[in-house]
């Protein structure tokens, strides 16, 4: 097609082919500003024309638009170099557009041009502001092979620009890759330091957290002659370093003692490092203290390269918004956070999606939470990314085990612990995908695979020094996973942890998670009576929390323990409401436990003299359930399930599930009858 076009081109007349060339250089040609450009060029519309009535343009007044882009392709191909540089060093002087000069100056410049280099920097930071880091980084990219070589200091902070805005165009890998190339021809030093904070940073948001730890630690250690930025580097590594909290707490102060060394240190500085502290502090189990805040002033100046996709911490705002349980609080926060690196840091988007999906959780909007990870998983893949980041892979997973849709929870918790034996640099980031591994396995009555993933998580976030019981809300289905395999001794144990830490840290849900979780304990060593009175006190801390699936919970807990009482109305009425929530949040796995315990609970016998737990196993068997699938249902253990059905068919006088199953709905029609005739 280009040869076609070149041959077209080539029957033209010469002052024709000559007023094109011209037309070919600049991006919006006008008759104007071609005659500017060559002031000799005589009789320039009507070689237009000319060339109009041969298909290779078309005239709208003063502009000129080429007719197709293959034909102005072959125009501007045919100009010899020297011309071609020559037009557009022209183009550039008459240019008042700062990109489109800086362009023009970099394809007419033959080789390293300190001055086209800043031109093109300068239009790179011009480009970023305006929201457009795609053409940020393509200037930047030409900024930096025109640097001279003898300006190595220029140079490398143009390529450590250079990398951070390839991520927020959405190219982690070819950041990660530039900013590693840097690195790695640097001496040690402040240069180094910047990139090597860069490089963790985007690490971090790849899913890396060990290695960007590591980067972070060797930045800091090489931006000792510069306290404001050192003080930056270690806000950002208290920030990441979720997988040791005293590292995490240490750094926060090391930045607070760098800001101290500066008489006039930057606000914006000043306010992210005391939020780090008050990060730090809360993964600590110290609270959370979002009103030390108040008072501070980052401004609003957005600095070049960006350092952070956050403005004015609103990550760390709107997820401990979420954590204090001001849930959609934090997701409003969390979601103009969204807007904005939708347009400014594409890469950081997944994590900003994790954030909300895990905020959704908590909320008990599990539908919600799976479209958000379905989404955070895409835009990792748009940036890079294979398969999604193994946080929102694992939120996904817990999501979608709440929604009873196990196969799939469990297909996507196993990836993300495949991901984590190929790379031990994920560390702290599988702990979603164990937890999601935990929910499936109580779902189907493996209390002791349960309690296997659980322990693993538990134990990873107590070695890394988590004591914020928000952030260990798998202790409450380890406990219940203990439970299960009848381990009071340990269940016990970390149920005793737990309520400490959260008496410490005052988090409301972590109170009543806790009073629910000794209600369950005092049931299963029989005192009734305190076991109902941590359930009233869980019901109590639930007031005004926007956390209906975990309040449900509590009233399932609740009616167990009011059946065991005999308080039948009572046990009925706590039973019905949770499992209306149940079906209201599309968790089936819940719901059919809650309807199993409501057949529990005695209420006149049926005229098949059947019990309420009888009676589910024998419906259950009529649907052709196995022994195995009746057990998962009714959350009952296979032998359970078998000696029921034994006294079933001794009482029904049947000896199949065939006969059964005439037997059985026969009476269910008796019953049907003898309840009406009694409510008549």
């Amino acid at each position: 097609m280009l040869e076609l076009a070149r041959s077209r081109i080539a029957t033209l007349p010469d002052h024709v082919r000559e007023a094109l060339e011209l037309a070919s250089v600049p991006r919006a040609p006008t008759l104007d500003l071609l005659r500017r450009l060559d002031a000799q060029a005589l009789d320039l519309r009507d070689a237009l024309a000319t060339a109009e009535r041969s298909g290779i343009v078309t005239l709208d007044g003063e502009r000129i638009r080429f007719s197709h882009p293959i034909l102005a392709a072959a125009v501007y191909g045919s100009i010899p170099t020297a011309r071609k540089r020559g037009l557009h060093r022209a183009v550039a002087m008459l240019s008042d557009d700062l990109e489109e000069r800086a362009r023009h100056l970099a394809t007419a410049a033959e080789g390293p041009d300190p001055d086209v280099a800043v031109a093109l920097a300068v239009a790179a930071e011009e480009a970023w502001r305006r929201g457009a880091p795609d053409a940020a980084a393509d200037l930047l990219r030409m900024a930096c092979r025109l640097t001279p070589p003898a300006d190595a200091a220029a140079r490398a902070l143009r390529r450590i620009a250079f990398g951070r805005l390839l991520h927020g165009a959405g190219d982690a890998p070819g950041a990660i890759a530039e900013l590693e190339s840097l690195v790695s021809e640097l001496p040690a030093g402040l240069i180094r330091a910047r990139a090597l904070y860069h490089l963790m940073y985007v690490r971090r948001l790849s899913g890396s957290l060990e290695r960007a730890i590591d980067y972070g630690v060797q930045a800091a250690a090489e931006a000792a002659g510069d306290p404001s930025f050192q003080a930056e580097v270690y806000e950002m590594l208290s920030r990441i370093s979720d997988n040791d909290i005293e590292r995490k707490l240490d750094a926060a102060r090391k930045g607070l003692d760098a800001i101290d060394r500066i008489s006039d240190p930057d606000p914006d500085v000043v306010f992210h490092v005391r939020a780090a502290l008050i990060e730090a502090e809360f993964y600590a189990g110290l609270g959370i203290h979002l009103d030390r805040l108040d008072g501070l002033d980052p401004g609003t100046r957005r600095r070049f390269p960006p350092v952070r996709a956050a403005s004015r911490g609103d990550d760390l705002i709107g997820r401990l918004l979420a954590y204090s349980g001001r849930i959609d609080e934090g997701l409003e926060v969390l979601r103009a956070m969204y807007e904005r690196s939708s347009v400014e840091s594409r890469s950081s988007l997944p994590a900003i999606l994790g954030w909300m999906a895990e905020a959704e959780i908590m909320a008990g909007r599990f539908v919600a939470a799976v479209e958000l990870t379905r989404e955070a998983i895409e835009r990792a893949e748009e940036t890079g990314g294979v398969g999604g980041t193994p946080w929102e892979v694992g939120f996904q997973g817990v999501a979608l085990a709440m929604l009873g849709r196990l196969d799939d929870a469990e297909s996507a918790a196993t990836s993300v612990l495949c991901m984590a034996d190929a790379d031990p640099t994920i560390g702290l980031d599988q702990a979603p995908a164990r937890l999601a591994l935990g929910i499936v396995a109580i779902s189907r009555g493996r209390f002791d695979d349960a309690a296997t993933h659980l322990r693993v998580l538990d134990r990873v976030k107590r070695d890394a020094g988590i004591r914020e019981p928000r952030l260990c809300a798998h202790a409450s289905d380890l406990i219940e996973a203990l439970l299960g395999t009848a381990d009071l001794t340990e269940a016990t144990a970390v149920l005793t942890r737990i309520e400490a830490e959260a008496a410490t840290s005052e988090g409301q849900w972590s109170l009543a998670a806790a009073a629910r979780c000794r209600a369950l304990i005092l049931a299963a060593h029989g005192q009734l009576d305190a076991a109902l009175e941590a359930t009233e006190r869980s019901l109590l801390f639930f007031e005004g929390l926007p956390m209906p699936f975990e309040r449900a919970r509590t009233l399932f807990v609740m009616g167990q323990i009011h059946r065991r009482r005999r308080e039948k109305r009572l046990a009925r009425h706590a039973m019905a409401e949770a499992l209306a929530t149940f079906e209201r949040l599309e968790t089936p796995v819940w719901a059919e436990r809650a309807r199993a315990e409501l057949a529990r609970i005695p209420q006149r016998r049926a005229a098949t003299g059947l019990t309420p737990t009888e009676e589910t196993i024998a419906r259950l068997a009529v649907e052709g359930l196995t022994n195995r699938e009746i057990a998962d249902r009714a959350f009952l253990s296979p032998k359970t399930v078998e000696v029921n059905l034994t006294r079933i068919y001794r009482k029904l006088g049947v000896r199949s599930r065939a006969t059964l199953a005439s037997r059985f709905a026969a009476s269910q029609v008796h019953d049907a009858h003898h309840g009406s005739s009694q409510s008549a």
